[in-house]
């Protein structure tokens, strides 16, 4: 869930919210537009619509979610501004937050051939690639070559929860795991090199 309110100063601009998302009337120029524009690309709503005492809507309230009320509020931490009345925002939060599955797959950017991509883009020819293009089109072309490249050059990793307590830092979790290594080739070899590797190991564990 995403809210972004504040006062946008807009004092002859309506606010709606359709099918098609936040539209606009009343003064509209072109840095209206592009207010308009981002939160409609985000597919957000505009919620407040308690307007002042001048009769003007300057507070904005947008959010990613249409399950929220925005209605005046009886209690106020400051004195309440004629042009800003105090906003009571309200949103029902599910009962139990989705959890982290124990195991899934992702897109690892840290380990993602950044020299590559970089290499391609730097050869595409972008005016040929949008020529005659409208701003629609021209942004779902560009998202299908950067979505065709993190697929390409992008690895894919599985998450595992780790058994490991909390506590456990990394510098120790690396020692347990050589330990264990140690471990199952003394076992298989039993040479003095593994016998004095796993007793170093172990000496380490404890210290930690």
């Amino acid at each position: 869930m995403g809210i972004i309110c504040g006062d946008f100063n807009l004092p002859n601009v309506n606010w709606h919210n359709n099918v098609s998302g936040v539209s606009l009337s009343g003064t509209v120029n072109d840095n209206v537009k592009a207010i308009g524009d981002v939160y409609r690309f985000l597919d957000f709503s505009q919620n407040n619509s308690i307007r002042n005492q001048a009769g003007s809507l300057l507070d904005l309230v947008f959010t990613s979610e249409i399950d929220i009320v925005v209605d005046t509020s009886t209690d106020s931490l400051v004195m309440p501004d004629k042009y800003h009345p105090p906003l009571n925002i309200t949103y029902s939060m599910p009962d139990v937050p989705p959890q982290l599955d124990d195991q899934h797959s992702f897109r690892n950017f840290n380990y993602a051939d950044y020299n590559s991509i970089i290499n391609i883009l730097s050869t595409i020819n972008w005016e040929s690639e949008f020529n005659n293009l409208g701003i629609e089109a021209a942004a779902s072309r560009l998202q299908t070559i950067l979505i065709t490249l993190i697929e390409q050059y992008v690895p894919v990793h599985t998450f595992r929860r780790s058994t490991f307590p909390k506590w456990v830092t990394l510098k120790l979790k690396n020692l347990i795991i050589d330990k264990k290594i140690a471990h199952k080739k003394l076992k298989q070899f039993g040479t003095m090199h593994y016998r004095h590797r796993f007793s170093f190991l172990r000496a380490q564990v404890k210290l930690e």
